[in-house]
């Protein structure tokens, strides 16, 4: 027994820089789970600044970046170190950690508090107030004594762009561009203790920040061969479309096979060729690398005008947060005459969200890519010296083209006529002397013979009197002769 005011033995423990603490090595024993309530929250930031739930599956970006919510009720339980949001697209193999926190699980100061996801995005709220849970802010607002309901906010910037965007660009511009593409999302939120032990809960979401658009069109024979192709392509901020890649004729009565491939994941859809033919549903193929979808299918070219046509190619979808495709006019084709628009897609005004939350850009029918149908020979027409149309002839038609031994009468020697042939396009213009066994007019077949797929052209033809007869023939061999 020590005497007053003496001290008996006792364990002395000195701190000193690079000295180890043997209470160090004193291990926590827990092996329950934690008693801990989780209660996901997902939030979109309106307009007046403040935060507000979503009021369904659908979660979007506004002018800032939506909020992940995780309430957490430790009443029951005193060594919770840590909540955790994680998310799994659907296609994928692997989940990814959005963020983190993690408590220092210290009890008898303030907690400090650190991220496991990106460093410096989440940041401590020192004060509780009444608001908390509507609060816009991202950060974790906890009761200093750590057994109360805790809130953990993250702001989920899923406009962040993907290595594929230019590089100056804080937004992704175009879904295939976004790091957190349009699709099916698991979120789980999960509070761990300091033994490493979870409790979980997950919602299924639908991330929804672009329209849909169809992205490429692509139409082959039965042997393989490539017939049409058109693609948009992204350039200096906007998509563009100038001309098919390629741009060949298709038959009436004729069965291919086609590819259409959207811009994302798109669960409905159907297509059509003309605006008489039947429809089809094709069968959806998702790529979950490309986080898009390719509808493969066989198309009939139903028979139609007994003439070359354009004739629209529909095709309508839906995605998964059931917006409507985007709407599209014909596309404008080089050297046919046709009316369609020189188009391009401005991605910020037609392809994502506003400020508000709405959808830009309409939804519908997109009719961009009409095809070649060659059902007739070329079509040879003239005007009269007012310039008004004065006749036309297809193929062997006698009534409209005349025939050697009643030749159709041109009371002008000057004749501007014009050809055209909207499906295979115009090959060559030869005009012979008297008959098909006499001699060519000098010059005469110069014009065309040298243009390469020309679809329509016009041309001013002298001729002294006499008679004549013209040949014009497409890229598959067929002709119109028109005696005059």
């Amino acid at each position: 027994m020590p005497k007053s005011g003496e001290m008996g033995n006792h364990l002395h423990l000195d701190y000193r820089d690079g000295a180890e603490n043997p209470l160090k090595y004193v291990t926590h024993a827990d092996n329950n789970n934690p008693v801990a309530a989780i209660s996901p929250r997902f939030k979109r930031i309106g307009l007046d600044g403040s935060a507000s739930d979503f009021t369904d599956d659908i979660i979007f970006n506004t002018y800032q970046p939506l909020i992940l919510q995780a309430g957490v009720d430790v009443t029951g339980d005193k060594d919770l170190d840590k909540v955790e949001i994680s998310y799994l697209m659907e296609g994928d193999l692997s989940s990814a950690t959005l963020n983190g926190w993690a408590y220092e699980p210290a009890r008898n100061r303030e907690p400090v508090y650190t991220t496991t996801g990106r460093a410096g995005n989440i940041y401590l709220k020192s004060t509780i107030n009444p608001g908390i849970a509507e609060a816009a802010e991202e950060g974790v607002y906890p009761a200093k004594d750590l057994v109360s309901f805790d809130f953990f906010k993250y702001k989920w910037d899923t406009l962040e762009p993907n290595a594929l965007a230019p590089p100056d660009y804080r937004y992704a511009p175009l879904n295939g561009m976004a790091e957190y593409p349009d699709g099916r999302y698991g979120i789980q939120m999960g509070a761990m203790d300091i033994t490493g032990h979870m409790v979980s809960t997950d919602s299924l979401k639908i991330l929804d920040n672009f329209r849909p658009y169809v992205e490429s069109v692509e139409f082959k024979d039965l042997t393989g061969t490539v017939k049409y192709r058109r693609t948009w392509t992204f350039l200096d901020g906007r998509l563009v479309s100038p001309a098919p890649e390629i741009d060949e004729a298709l038959l009436p009565g004729t069965e291919y096979t086609a590819a259409i491939t959207f811009s994302e994941y798109v669960d409905f859809s159907w297509m059509q060729i003309g605006t008489t033919g039947p429809r089809y549903y094709p069968i959806a193929t998702d790529i979950p690398a490309l986080k898009k979808t390719v509808y493969n299918g066989n198309f009939l070219v139903q028979p139609g005008a007994q003439r070359d046509e354009l004739r629209p190619f529909i095709i309508f979808g839906k995605d998964l947060g059931r917006n409507d495709a985007l709407a599209l006019a014909p596309g404008k084709r080089a050297g046919d005459g046709s009316s369609g628009l020189e188009r391009f897609i401005d991605p910020l005004h037609e392809l994502v969200r506003g400020d508000d939350g709405l959808m830009r850009g309409a939804g519908g029918e997109d009719r961009f890519h009409p095809l070649r149908i060659d059902a007739a020979p070329p079509e040879i027409s003239w005007k009269d010296r007012q310039g008004i149309a004065a006749g036309s002839c297809i193929g062997d038609t006698p009534e409209r083209c005349g025939t050697e031994a009643e030749p159709y009468n041109i009371n002008f020697n000057t004749v501007t006529f014009r050809y055209a042939d909207l499906g295979s396009g115009l090959k060559e213009l030869r005009i012979y002397k008297e008959n098909l066994a006499g001699a060519l007019q000098d010059g005469s077949n110069s014009s065309l013979s040298l243009v390469k797929r020309a679809y329509a052209v016009e041309s001013v033809i002298g001729m002294p009197d006499g008679k004549y007869v013209q040949v014009i023939t497409d890229n598959l061999g067929r002709a119109t002769e028109g005696p005059i």
